[in-house]
């Protein structure tokens, strides 16, 4: 067996690139079918995804065939806010037992990383549209685009010299009579507070981008791993998400008419997953991906509990019966406790990888 890595080039490549999560997800019952069009701009380093980030999506092929490909990333963004010598790996994916090819793609992918001063590795968080690694429920289909990988991405990742660095855990709420009506009473209580929660489709339309994308910031300015989200990224997501229902059911919090706090709710693309003949969706499968953040002067009065309430009612109402709470790290106790207030369960683990270079 012969192994070789190569960085994929043309549009015709870099789309073979992205099409090959579908062969990794072909023996699925249920899966996210890849989106060509939306990744394209980001493994090709344009677009807002791309913003100053320098890209090199590399492919290991095994007598020709591909076996597992990554994208490194030079994020200067995240290089400015933290400091800590952190590269990135990106879009892993790889087909079962390729040990060789993914430590050889590895290697190649980390050389390049240490080339741009790096002096470690992350996959899992960051750099573009890359989220954790599921470790304890394989089969349900996630939130999109949360990570829906095989149970063997572990070993492979560990014998390619990566340990666990963080895990996460993704939560879903079921909307029962007792939630329901938990909810509504947080809603009332934080407008009794003088706060406004606003869906994000009745923002005044030349306020609604930048409100969101300064409150986003400063809310996760100083949350471990995130770097500022460019409001281009922000214009983009909106174009695309908001007729889908992103309008409706992402919220703004004003006081005194000043922006507070924000929950971005994505769009529902149950309708595009992959289902095997017989499969159907669980309730709790492929739900919307939800994240919530407050700015630091308003924490601790509940905003974060009502901003997230808000959000679940107007999905309820729309015929919603379970609800997205997205990726929380493992050590944030304040989200945790939100979720757990809410009402919400773990569904699912998640891990982020690290190597260190010697």
């Amino acid at each position: 067996m012969t192994v070789t890595v190569e960085q994929p080039r043309t549009r015709r490549e870099l789309t073979a690139f992205l099409r090959f999560a579908d062969e990794v997800n072909a023996e699925r019952t249920a899966s996210w079918p890849v989106l060509a069009p939306m990744q394209l701009p980001f493994v090709s380093g344009q677009g807002p995804d791309a913003h100053e980030r320098e890209v090199r999506p590399l492919v290991a092929r095994e007598d020709g065939r591909i076996a597992a490909r990554v994208v490194a990333v030079d994020d200067a963004a995240y290089r400015r806010r933290w400091d800590d010598g952190v590269g990135h790996l990106s879009l892993f994916e790889a087909l079962p037992g390729r040990v060789e090819s993914i430590r050889t793609l590895m290697n190649e992918a980390c050389d390049w990383l240490r080339s741009r001063g790096a002096t470690a590795a992350r996959a899992g968080l960051g750099a573009g549209p890359d989220l954790p690694f599921v470790v304890d429920d394989y089969e349900s289909l996630p939130p999109l685009p949360v990570r829906h990988n095989p149970p063997g991405y572990h070993t492979l990742l560990h014998e390619a010299g990566f340990g666990v660095e963080k895990s996460c855990l993704d939560y879903v709420a079921e909307a029962t009579p007792e939630h329901v009506a938990r909810w509504e009473r947080i809603v009332e209580e934080a407008r009794a507070r003088g706060f406004r929660l606003v869906p994000l489709g009745e923002v005044a339309p030349e306020r609604r981008i930048e409100d969101f994308a300064r409150t986003w910031n400063e809310a996760f300015a100083d949350s471990w791993g995130m770097t500022p989200t460019p409001e281009e990224e922000f214009e983009q997501t909106f174009a695309f998400a908001g007729p889908r229902g992103m309008d409706d059911f992402s919220v703004v919090a004003y006081r005194d008419g000043r922006p507070m706090g924000v929950a971005s709710c994505g769009p529902t693309l149950s309708g595009l997953a992959r289902l095997a003949p017989g499969r159907v969706l669980a309730p709790w499968e492929g739900l919307r991906f939800f994240g919530v953040g407050v700015r630091a002067q308003m924490r601790g009065q509940g905003l974060g509990l009502a901003l997230t309430a808000q959000s679940f009612l107007a999905q309820y109402r729309m015929g919603a019966t379970h609800l997205g709470y997205t990726m929380v790290l493992a050590d944030n106790w304040a989200s945790r406790r939100t979720a757990e207030r809410l009402g919400a369960r773990i569904r699912a683990t998640y891990l982020i990888y690290r190597r260190d270079f010697r």
